[in-house]
C-alpha cells in the first residue's frame, strides 16, 4: 500500500511540474494591441484598452517588457503607451508573456 501511495504522489508531482513547464513554454494564446489605461505598481498589473474592451494583465517573474530590441522593466510602463501584449490564459487570468512597447 505504501508503494502505491508513494507512486501516486510521485506521479502527481511529475504531472504538476509538467503542466507548469508547459504553461511557460506554450505560445501565447492571446495577443492584442492597445493603449495602457491604468498601471497598478503595487499589484504589478496593467489594464490595456483595445477595440473598446479593457483587458487586465497580471505580471509574473517570467514576463518580458521590450521596446525595439531593448529589454525594459515593468516600471517603464506608463499610462497612454501603445503596447502589444502576448499572454497565456491561465484559468480566468491573463498572464502576459511579453509586453512590447510600440512607441
Amino acid at each position: 500500500m505504501k508503494k502505491i501511495a508513494s507512486f501516486l504522489l510521485a506521479l502527481s508531482i511529475t504531472l504538476a511540474c509538467s503542466s507548469a513547464a508547459s504553461a511557460l513554454t506554450t505560445p501565447p494564446n492571446s495577443e492584442i494591441e492597445g493603449v495602457i489605461v491604468k498601471v497598478v505598481p503595487s499589484e504589478r498589473e496593467i489594464y490595456v484598452e483595445s477595440e473598446g474592451k479593457k483587458h487586465e494583465y497580471y505580471f509574473n517573474p517570467m514576463t518580458k517588457v521590450v521596446r525595439g530590441n531593448e529589454e525594459k522593466k515593468y516600471e517603464d510602463l506608463q499610462k497612454g503607451m501603445r503596447v502589444k501584449v502576448s499572454a497565456n490564459k491561465i484559468g480566468k487570468r491573463l498572464d502576459p508573456f511579453e509586453v512590447r512597447i510600440l512607441e
